[in-house]
């Protein structure tokens, strides 16, 4: 993926469906550590998940995606929540939705063990 800057992003890569981009952006995930990811992989990642929502720009799935990659991977977490706001308005698929789920689940259950109750567990 070595590309110019003023390339479009169909001269780097056309995906064909919201899958493929997670599959690519899979690359990200190389561990430096238990609990450190290497950054380089991290921003190839971003640049993969960038590529797909502009060649898709309405699907739910890679909002879902790139919410993902901004709350795990960057610690973005106010834009992560913008950009899962953004995936319930857009009429998503059943799996989408289970994501979306999900994704509220754990925060709820963060926000508990933020508040000290710690007796709520999420079951899935």
């Amino acid at each position: 993926m070595n590309a110019s800057l003023d390339a479009k992003p169909k001269e780097i890569y056309c995906f064909y469906n919201p899958e493929d981009v997670e599959i690519a952006a899979r690359l990200g995930r190389v561990w430096i550590s238990e609990d450190e990811l290497d950054k380089e992989a991290l921003n190839l990642t971003g640049n993969i998940i960038k590529v797909g929502m502009a060649q898709m720009q309405n699907s739910p799935f890679l909002m879902m995606l790139q919410a993902n990659y901004l709350m795990e991977g960057l610690g973005f977490f106010q834009a992560a929540q913008r950009q899962i706001q953004l995936a319930e308005k857009m009429d998503p698929s059943l799996m989408v939705r289970f994501m979306l789920f999900v994704r509220d689940q754990l925060a709820t259950q963060q926000a508990a063990g933020r508040s000290g109750a710690m007796d709520s567990q999420m079951d899935l």
